[in-house]
């Protein structure tokens, strides 16, 4: 060996290399046979290594003196031994073999150790200069290795070894592809820690090793060794002055601009500070450290998992200065399991199209709002769009919100969104405003006429009631959502603080939550726990038939939540902070809002000059705090100085959120310039600015409703109504008149009517009460009726009592519009207060007839009938219009010849060209009669519609033609058809009529209602029943666009029977008939969805797509025969009879016969459906009639006991078919045809029967009875196989099949193929 030189760069350190440990997996290492010439690594005095090979090294003892052989020899034993120690998981590096020579050295051949030691790694690196922060990426490298490091001595520890000598230069390291490689070396004085029995000295060599360990990492992130020496540097300077003055403020930013000078540690982020003062066992404020390697390696995970997070950059000396929380503003803690399920319910909605509706309960100050917008990146990664509605605790026009938002939503999209989007979205609006026109929903939303242009759709609507054009409101609304949202853009629509709405702001919400037609939409609700929230409870718990319900209450958040907020808000290590968390969660009980407050109250500050955390465990533990965190916030506001105070009461005033403008137009004279607090308080966290700096007109927001309400409660409670009325006062003052529309006057108003109760004089309660009713007059025109009837009401309370007197004309007409506003509502019961003083108070008759009308609107709606008929008969008399003074047969048939006899001087169509009404009070008489016109039909004495009838024809014949006129036509004719007369052709005549009438008068309001009379109950006795379903669906639209809902879905009804009946396609009928349903039940027309669901539950039947059972649960939560015991309870004859017709067909159509029967016979003996059959001559009724004929025949047939009775009632219904066939041989021949084929195989007269039969099967597929004819075709196969001919009836039953299947009666096919296999196999 003499000869080799030593390397320059070899390191006294490789001298122990030979026992390193390594966290890598070793294999076996095999000796290395190639005769490889070992090089020179290392060479001292004492030592020569050599390396043979890539795995083998060769380590050479030198030196005379046999004790320092012997200690190195000793520390070598003491090495293995420490290796036995290690569990097989945990890597070792033993020597291979060992020898002594002749000349005592000992030479030992070992594993090699591939890495260089930390010193040289970091040499290796490129260096920063003192003071400077390091790079991102050399940052991110280096926490990387204080993690391996770590996991190598969390080995150790956890194997029962101590390594005590922890430095840069004991440390090995290899850095790869797949990662770091820590190897720790020099083990001879580490220690088995197991070993002693002494707990402390275990104890105290972790925390040798911990010392070591923060050390090491002192190093390897260049800090410099005195820095955690000078945390108490300048800690005088930071002290709080004691005493508040109004200068504070100044004041802070001059320490602030001191303490800068002294900062230390050169930009090490500050969870890195915590973590290596914790390891050299300096502490932080609160004195926590650490108590083993495996914290340590916690954390440093935690580090590299949320790197964005714990090493973000915020301004240091902001929260120094402001004492506030740096939040990261991705903060969002301890709601992942409640987060699941909102995402799972997103990504239905944007999987599949079908919406879903996810609501949020909680305590206030839970999380609830910022757990829903977490959606909000989600859906905008989706090309989507969040709309917020956010409703208020003040109650200001909750009803107005989903415009407001709708618009911000649409300015938006005008503003920001690119050509396409905004070319399909107009496309999709222009589909439904054609039709329906959107001239109201763009004088709620004027930023849709940026999207739409002003080329838009309007109808005029000054005639349509004020409750009608709520329902229309609802129905574009939903059209417009729907058009809104689709897959490319979905829409999550979030109503938040549902609390605070209204019953009609809650209705609009759950007719667009549960419309039928709107895809890709999620619906989001939140409310408070709280007596307020009920209502919205409620509606979450009725519409869960109708939509997928996910609800989700929020508790306080976990122990492991509240850390992770204190954690990554202070960037502290988890471990660190968990002291810390533990008071806060218990001060807070996990309220996420009282933590952050608590937080910022000044316990915890942060010294600029140690750039740490500063807090005392005990003084916060002792510390005494309100038991709301409200109570808590205003303990935090009252510290503040009195111009702050004063700022945010007015601010707590003006709303959620205000503008810089109105709140300078509101603030009351004082000594202070509060404009230049506000940012102030801004800083302090308890408002945002929502706007740019540079904004001409900053806009504000309170960071959280709790925080505002804390706000206002510094506001004493005997002064808010002073204080209300003086902010009004000013807001009125200070703005033009010319700015009071559309929306000033809101805001005035918001604050003038709190304090009504303070207004003395009589102008200025009158002034009060105009401004109301103009206010009032404009939420009329957005629909907005909640609040049109809090104006009107608040101005009839701001009347003196001698107003109407001196004020008549104010006091009437806020009186008129209030009842109006009322009764769209439904507060029935102020309506009625208000129109009885109407009608005791009123100087004129004339000026009382909107109080009657309201009255009789309001007893109609109650069902009292009887009231409502007297209150009108009353006023036609007071009108001149008298009425008879009893419901008489022969005022009833005095009334008919009279209204006949005046008709018929005015033959053909002379009527159209009848002059227009005029005279006010007549007008007023036709509006009282048109509203009790149809309930009176349906009265215990249907007679009365008889004269009501009459008078309203006999009106428009002597003073002319109004809208009205068009419905009392309509009612006429079907009371030629229906009623005793049996008059088609005259029914049908002015029928007819009326459908004239509606476009010379152009009354629109009228369509769905003379629609649905018309074709619905008179144009089915001659015409053909296809040629009403398109009408029927007009009716049904005209309904939708004037609010008509109640028409709107009779005509659904009827339509459902009629295409049912008229052989129409049962697959697309399904679907038709499912959103009719649906709608139905989404805009609480009960009567009309009870009517739909029996002829759903057919077709779904007949389709086999599902049983009837399935429908009913689905759409009302019931079955059939509960439904129908229910129905019978209340004698409602129509469904029940519906119920059991339909039951009483389709077992016809099955060809089960004797269920069949068992059904006539039950309708024929039961109480409530039996009574006045004749006088529904409705499609049920005609169906019916068909059906009891084949019944009877089948009978017949059958028991020859009764058969002269059964044949005789066969008989009587071919009679009845012959008379209507008359009328309308499309509609009744092949029915009759039918019949008598069935009474011809009865008399055995065969010829004549197939004949019939062969005639019905023509006539029910030329007149597109697709069904029938297949009903034929069995029919006529039963026949066939009655007299033997098996051949004939499978011909009949295989084109009976054929018919089916066209039908789309799947289930039909099967029977009609099970019965041609088993004659089949019979053959």
């Amino acid at each position: 060996m003499g000869g080799v030189t030593t390397p320059a760069a070899i390191s006294p350190a490789l001298d122990e290399l030979s026992i390193g440990h390594s966290t890598s997996s070793a294999s076996a290492v095999a000796v290395d046979n190639n005769n490889a010439t070992p090089r020179l690594v290392h060479r001292s005095e004492t030592t020569l290594i050599y390396r043979s090979g890539s795995d083998k090294g060769v380590k050479y003892i030198l030196g005379d003196d046999p004790s320092a052989v012997q200690q190195h020899m000793a520390r070598l034993e003491h090495e293995q031994q420490i290796f036995k120690h290690l569990p097989p998981s945990c890597p070792r590096r033993n020597i291979i073999k060992a020898e002594q020579g002749d000349d005592g050295r000992i030479s030992i051949l070992f594993e090699w150790v591939n890495g260089i030691t930390l010193e040289e790694w970091l040499q290796g690196q490129q260096q920063q200069q003192q003071g400077q922060a390091l790079p991102q990426d050399v940052l991110k490298m280096r926490l990387r290795m204080a993690t391996a490091i770590a996991k190598t001595l969390n080995d150790y520890h956890d194997s029962g070894v101590a390594h005590t000598t922890l430095s840069k230069m004991n440390i090995i390291v290899e850095t790869c592809e797949a990662g770091i490689t820590v190897n720790l070396i020099h083990l001879s004085q580490s220690i088995v820690m197991k070993q002693s029995e002494d707990e402390s000295f275990a104890k105290r060599a972790q925390q040798e090793d911990l010392e070591g360990l923060g050390r090491v990492y002192q190093t390897l992130f260049g800090v410099s060794e005195g820095i955690f020496e000078q945390e108490n540097i300048l800690m005088a300077r930071e002290e709080d002055d004691s005493g508040e003055s109004e200068d504070c403020e100044e004041g802070r930013t001059k320490r602030s601009k001191s303490s800068t000078e002294q900062e230390v540690n050169g930009g090490l982020p500050l969870y890195l500070v915590a973590l290596i003062s914790a390891l050299i066992n300096k502490g932080n404020s609160g004195g926590e450290k650490y108590d083993n390697v495996k914290q340590v390696l916690n954390d440093l995970k935690a580090a590299a998992n949320k790197f964005d997070t714990y090493f973000r950059s915020f301004d240091w000396k902001e929260v120094s200065l402001r004492n506030h929380l740096p939040v990261p503003p991705s903060a969002f803690y301890g709601r992942q399991p409640e987060m699941s399920i909102i995402m799972s319910s997103l990504h239905s909605v944007l999987n599949y199209g079908k919406p879903n509706y996810c609501v949020v309960s909680g305590q206030a100050g839970m999380g609830k709002t910022k757990l829903m917008n977490q959606i909000k990146k989600t859906i905008e990664g989706k090309n989507g769009h969040l709309i917020v509605c956010k409703y208020m605790a003040d109650g200001s026009r909750p009803d107005s919100v989903l415009f407001g938002a709708l618009g911000d939503f649409f300015g938006t999209v005008v503003e920001n969104s690119n050509d396409d989007l905004k070319a399909r979205m107009r496309e999709r609006i222009r589909a439904f405003e054609s039709s329906f026109g959107i001239g109201d929903l763009i004088q709620s939303i004027p930023n849709l006429n940026k999207l739409v242009g002003s080329d838009y759709t309007s109808i005029d609507l000054s005639a349509v009631p004020q409750q009608q054009l709520l329902h229309r409101s609802k129905y574009l609304l939903c059209k417009l959502i729907g058009a809104i949202a689709d897959a490319q853009n979905p829409v999550a629509l979030l109503f938040d603080d549902l609390q605070w709405c209204d019953e009609t702001t809650l209705s609009v919400i759950q007719t667009i939550v549960t419309d039928p037609e709107i895809q890709y939409c999620l619906y989001l609700g939140c409310y408070r726990d709280s007596e307020g929230a009920r209502a919205a409870e409620q509606m979450a718990a009725d519409i869960k038939f109708q939509i997928q319900v996910f609800t989700i209450n929020l508790g306080p958040l976990g122990k492991e939540a509240v850390n992770a907020l204190v954690s990554e808000s202070m960037c502290l290590p988890p471990s660190l902070s968990q002291p810390l968390s533990a008071i806060v969660h218990t001060k807070t009980a996990g309220s996420p809002l009282f933590c952050l407050n608590f937080l910022s109250d000044g316990m915890v500050r942060f010294n600029l000059s140690t750039r740490r955390w500063e807090y005392d465990i005990k003084d916060m533990l002792m510390k005494e705090i309100p038991p709301s965190v409200v109570q808590y916030i205003v303990s935090q506001m009252t510290k503040l100085p009195r111009s702050y105070r004063l700022a945010l009461k007015l601010a707590s005033c003006l709303g959620h959120h205000f503008d810089h403008v109105t709140f300078l137009k509101a603030k009351v004279k004082s000594d202070y310039d509060l404009e230049k607090v506000l940012p102030s308080v801004c800083h302090l966290g308890f408002l945002h600015q929502v706007s740019p700096n540079n904004s001409p007109n900053p806009q504000f927001m309170w960071a959280h409703d709790e925080v505002r309400e804390a706000a206002y409660l510094l506001v004493p409670e005997n002064m808010r109504e002073q204080f209300h009325l003086l902010i009004g006062t000013r807001l009125l003052m200070n703005t033009p008149e010319d700015e009071l529309l559309p929306a000033a006057i809101f805001a005035i108003l918001g604050h003038m009517n709190k304090g009504i109760r303070l207004i003395q004089t009589h102008d200025q309660k009158y002034e009060a009460a105009k401004l109301n009713l103009l206010a009032g007059e404009t939420c009329i025109k957005t629909s907005s009726f909640h609040s049109a009837a809090d104006y009107f009401t608040s101005g009839i309370k701001l009347l003196p009592e001698d107003c109407w007197e001196f004020e008549y004309n104010l006091t009437l007409n806020l009186h008129d519009a209030a009842q109006e506003a009322l009764f769209v509502i439904g507060d029935f019961h102020k309506l009625r207060l208000l129109s009885a003083e109407v009608i005791t108070k009123a100087k004129k008759f004339d000026d009382k007839l909107n109080s009657y009308n309201n009255l009789v609107r309001y007893l109609v709606s109650l069902d009292k009938m009887e009231e409502a008929m007297s209150t009108c008969t009353s006023v036609l008399s007071e009108l001149g219009e008298p009425m008879p003074a009893q419901v008489t047969n022969e005022a009833c048939y005095h009334a008919i010849v009279t209204t006949k006899t005046m008709l018929a001087k005015y033959p053909g169509d002379q009527i159209l060209n009848f002059p227009r009404m005029t005279d006010a009070r007549r007008l007023a008489a036709m509006e009282s009669l048109q509203l009790i016109l149809l309930s009176s039909f349906n009265s215990p004495d249907p007679r009365m519609g008889v004269l009501l009838v009459s008078k309203a024809i006999q009106m428009s014949l002597e003073f002319g033609l109004c809208e009205a006129s068009t419905f009392a036509f309509a009612m006429y004719g079907t009371m030629l058809v229906h009623g005793t007369m049996k008059d088609l052709e005259g029914g049908y005549f002015y029928g007819n009529l009326a459908i004239k009438l509606l476009n010379v008068l152009r009354a629109s309001r009228f369509k769905a209602r003379v629609f649905t009379m018309v074709y619905g109950l008179i144009h089915i006795w001659r015409d053909p029943w296809q040629a009403s379903l398109g009408n029927l669906l007009e009716g049904y639209n005209a309904g939708c666009i004037t609010g008509d809902i109640e028409y709107a879905f009779r005509s659904t009804h009827i339509y459902s029977e009629l295409a049912l009946h008229s052989g129409r396609d049962l697959k697309p009928l399904k679907d038709e008939m499912i959103t009719y349903a649906k709608r139905a039940l989404q805009c609480k027309q009960i009567g009309a969805e009870l009517g739909i669901v029996p002829y759903l539950s057919a077709v779904l039947e007949l389709t086999g797509d599902a049983s009837k059972e399935d429908i009913y649960q689905v759409l009302l939560n019931t079955t059939e025969e509960a439904l129908f015991q229910l129905l019978e309870s209340r004698n409602d004859r129509r469904v029940c009879f519906s119920i059991l017709n339909n039951r009483k067909i389709g077992h016809i159509f099955k060809g089960d016969m004797e269920s069949a029967t068992q059904v006539h016979n039950l309708i024929l003996n039961h109480p409530v459906i039996s009574a006045n059959m004749e006088h529904i001559r409705t499609m049920p009724y005609i169906i019916g009639a068909f059906a009891d004929g084949l019944i009877a025949f089948f009978c017949a047939r059958k028991n020859e006991k009764d058969k002269d009775k059964w044949t005789k009632t066969g008989e009587d219904m071919i009679k009845t078919f012959k008379s209507w066939e008359i009328s309308s041989k499309w509609n009744f021949s092949n029915k009759l045809y039918l019949l008598q084929g069935e009474c011809y195989c009865n008399l055995g007269q065969n010829e004549l029967a197939f004949e019939k039969y062969d005639a019905a099967i023509k006539a029910a597929r030329d007149h597109r009875f697709t069904h029938e004819e297949g009903l034929a075709h069995y029919l006529c196969g039963q026949s066939h196989l009655r007299h033997g001919q098996q051949k004939e009836a499978v011909i009949h039953f295989t084109e009976a099949r054929k018919c089916y299947e066209r039908w789309g009666a799947i289930a039909l096919v099967q029977i009609m193929e099970s019965e041609v296999g088993r004659l089949t196999q019979i053959s």
